[in-house]
């Protein structure tokens, strides 16, 4: 028996496939051959390696081996999936609504349109359905699953550079109160709501205050121009938008900042959370979708986007020692619910009576 993994897309750096690494080696130190496939034309190239084109699988699929899909877009993949005697387990990531991103990128919004239709028409075909948060097991099971179970990401922070960017300390280690978000600069994670919030913070209470919001923009170009015309409107000078960066230059971010804030109106888990957990930032976050359930008890939820009074809380967190402490210490407790050798024996578990 084989255990192999189907991803739509292979990057560098993005949770779902970073966390496919990691069952990957976690399904090889079980002694079962294990290989990653996905659409060659979606691969990063640093990684290509790591990855095969998913149609050469066709001469390795067996009724005995476990095929596991990672879903979250809608791709060719999932037809192919479909059809294949393996024993088949899916993944569900979610799926951006394409109303986030029709207006600035019509052709991913159709991609993300594909996949909604796609996910009820798979609903018969995985032996088990797992999804690595319980918002997205409650929509598996509203889409007519059955045997639905949550697995978290599986994440290793150990692997995370334990040196942090030398010039990145030194730009941003300046005395400022540094707030800070990072995912990828698509209209679902609201940037505009982050950098309004910025606004009345860094007008009425702290000047020597900086924005930085750490991600990549390809794809949604239109969107980044729309942010940006936003800051200069606003006549904000201390917002940096960083782009892409290597994960010492990410750890830097984390060390430099002060607060994590997230606005994101729809998410499927929210890795940044963890992170933030893991770097010990005290964390506020907008109450949508996946977030309560990664977030738990680690930081504070706001139900409404009030900006000036959003500001003011960052201020009360940032200046009390003890509330920053309280906070820091409850996501220490929360990350011990996403521990690797407790998410890899949760998945182990789950796979036991299809191993046999």
């Amino acid at each position: 028996m084989e255990i192999h993994q189907f991803l739509p897309g292979f990057s560098c750096g993005d949770a779902i496939s970073t966390s496919a690494l990691e069952m990957r080696e976690l399904f090889r130190s079980w002694g079962y051959p294990s290989e990653i496939y996905t659409c060659p034309q979606y691969i990063h190239p640093l990684i290509r390696k790591e990855g095969y084109d998913y149609k050469n699988y066709g001469a390795y699929s067996s009724k005995n081996n476990i095929v596991i899909y990672h879903f979250s877009v809608g791709s060719e993949l999932t037809p192919f999936f479909q059809q294949l005697p393996d024993k088949k387990i899916l993944i569900y990531h979610n799926i951006t609504p394409a109303e986030f991103v029709r207006e600035t990128n019509p052709e991913v919004a159709a991609i993300l349109q594909r996949g909604r239709l796609e996910l009820p028409r798979l609903k018969d075909t995985p032996l088990i359905a797992l999804a690595d948060s319980e918002y997205n097991r409650q929509e598996l099971v509203q889409q007519g699953y059955s045997n639905t179970h949550v697995l978290p990401l599986l994440i290793d922070f150990n692997k995370y550079p334990a040196k942090p960017r030398k010039t990145v300390i030194n730009m941003y280690q300046d005395g400022f109160v540094n707030l800070f978000f990072t995912g990828r600069v698509a209209p679902n994670k609201r940037h505009e709501d982050i950098i309004k919030v910025f606004y009345f913070y860094n007008r009425y209470i702290n000047s020597h205050s900086r924005l930085i919001l750490v991600g990549s923009w390809a794809t949604m170009e239109r969107y980044y121009e729309q942010l940006n015309y936003l800051v200069e409107y606003l006549k904000l000078d201390n917002v940096v938008f960083t782009g892409l960066v290597d994960a010492d230059e990410l750890v830097a971010y984390y060390r430099v900042s002060d607060i994590f804030i997230t606005m994101s109106e729809h998410e499927g888990f929210c890795l940044p959370l963890l992170e933030a957990m893991y770097y010990q930032l005290p964390i506020l976050a907008y109450n949508s979708t996946a977030i309560p359930y990664t977030l738990g008890k680690a930081g504070i939820l706001i139900e409404e986007k009030r900006y000036g009074e959003i500001a003011e809380i960052i201020d009360i967190i940032i200046t009390d020692g003890q509330l920053k402490e309280t906070m820091r210490a409850r996501g220490r407790e929360q990350l011990k619910t996403y521990d690797k050798e407790r998410t890899g024996n949760l998945l182990k578990s789950y796979l036991e009576p299809i191993i046999g």
